[in-house]
């Protein structure tokens, strides 16, 4: 960081006070769970695709290998039995339905933690709010701590997982207002 840029940063602190820099704390921990639970959900979906293309393809050979074998056709019966065989045996070893029930789990824990932390921000954080400077300093460690332990415990998503959870967030995909939905609140309308 060049000298001229640290005395900017130095000079916007000074300005903000210890609440403004818990509440800057607490948005960017919310973008930074946002990616994470998207890509989570973005890796399931390409777990959950995987496991319906094998499973698909071993039920689709196997048949295709019954009805070959009645034809007389034993090298079609053969191939087939073969697709089939390592269709099944990928599904049982790589398992894509648990990993993509992982992945949901993940993405839906860190959903959680990023709506506490939303509402730190606008309910504890608010001006008119009784809690001290000191008390949220501590609710940024303790979220702090909580995201590395959901982190610690998810499995590992792909660059190509991110890549999809991050378009879909800035195509706007998750951008709503409460109120302003289809039906605007209010149930039955």
């Amino acid at each position: 960081m060049s000298a001229r840029a640290s005395c900017r940063s130095q000079q916007r602190r000074e300005r903000m006070g210890l609440k403004d820099e818990v509440v800057a704390e607490f948005e960017r921990l919310e973008e930074d769970l946002l990616y994470t639970e998207k890509a989570h959900f973005a890796a399931a979906e390409h777990f959950r695709a995987l496991h319906y293309l094998l499973g698909v393809t071993a039920a689709v050979a196997s048949g295709a290998t019954a009805a070959s074998a009645f034809k007389d056709r034993s090298t079609l019966a053969a191939a087939l039995s073969i697709v089939a065989t390592v269709a099944a045996a990928l599904v049982t070893f790589l398992k894509p339905e648990a990993a993509a029930a992982r992945h949901v789990d993940a993405a839906r824990q860190l959903g959680d933690l990023r709506f506490r932390i939303r509402q730190a921000r606008l309910l504890d954080a608010h001006e008119e709010s009784q809690l001290a400077d000191g008390q949220l300093r501590e609710l940024a460690r303790t979220f702090t701590a909580e995201k590395q332990a959901l982190l610690a415990d998810a499995p590992t998503t792909s660059p190509f997982a991110f890549w999809r959870g991050s378009r879909k967030i800035k195509s706007g995909h998750f951008e709503y207002q409460a109120g302003n939905g289809p039906n605007d609140g209010r149930p039955g309308a």
